[in-house]
């Protein structure tokens, strides 16, 4: 989208087949504009329309001499080098997923255990279909996600996904087992790539002093 969007525009103001082409997903990106709540996602559907209105600009021109081929030849690169930083900052931009995983490896899905998951955490790609143990037949672990609870009972579960501002009210229950970061904006460096995502502290694992190490169970 980020070199589509204005060659589609291009295309469609240069070009009425193209215009009557694009209509229908302008249209769908405009009503969906409208609702409060926007997600890339809910557009996805359009882009394909949109790139084919881009590519007709890109097409026109190619053929319109050398100067211009190089033109479409550096959009391409510039293209490629922002996607690839989006595509980081995508990559650090859930760090619920991670910790949720972690999670799991600190005590046996055979051992009771109570879990609290931390409203930032929720929001940012904690799921239920990470829950590896809990199943209908055995639910030895409990998750607990309500926000409206006090640090007093927070401190009774064994394990706690929270935010670093929060860490402070549990030294005495609990240690930090790891860190997990999210994206904090780019940063230039001397060395190749030049530009590098910065990272920040956004979720802490911490775990009961009451909690034993895990055992790993081998089934005879």
């Amino acid at each position: 989208m980020l070199l589509a969007l204005p060659l589609s525009v291009v295309g469609c103001l240069t070009d009425r087949r193209v215009l009557n082409f694009a209509t229908p997903a302008l249209i769908f990106v405009a009503l969906y504009s409208l609702l409060p709540h926007k997600e890339l996602r809910f557009i996805l559907y359009a882009v394909p329309l949109l790139n084919v209105a881009a590519a007709h600009t890109l097409s026109q021109l190619w053929h319109k001499g050398h100067l211009a081929k190089l033109t479409v030849v550096g959009s391409f690169a510039g293209h490629f080098l922002c996607c690839s930083l989006f595509l980081s900052a995508s990559y650090h931009n859930y760090p619920g997923g991670l910790a949720f995983q972690a999670l799991h490896d600190q005590a046996p899905c055979s051992q009771n255990t109570t879990v609290y998951i931390g409203n930032y955490a929720a929001q940012n790609g904690v799921s239920r279909f990470g829950e590896k143990c809990e199943s209908l037949f055995d639910r030895r672990w409990n998750y607990v996600k309500k926000e409206e609870m006090d640090v007093e009972t927070k401190r009774k579960f064994n394990l706690l996904l929270i935010e670093p501002k929060e860490a402070h009210h549990y030294q005495a229950t609990h240690h930090v087992v790891e860190k997990f970061h999210v994206y904090g904006g780019l940063k230039l460096s001397k060395d190749p790539p030049y530009v590098l995502t910065k990272k920040k502290e956004a979720i802490y694992l911490l775990k009961s002093k009451r909690v034993k190490k895990k055992v790993d169970v081998i089934s005879s």
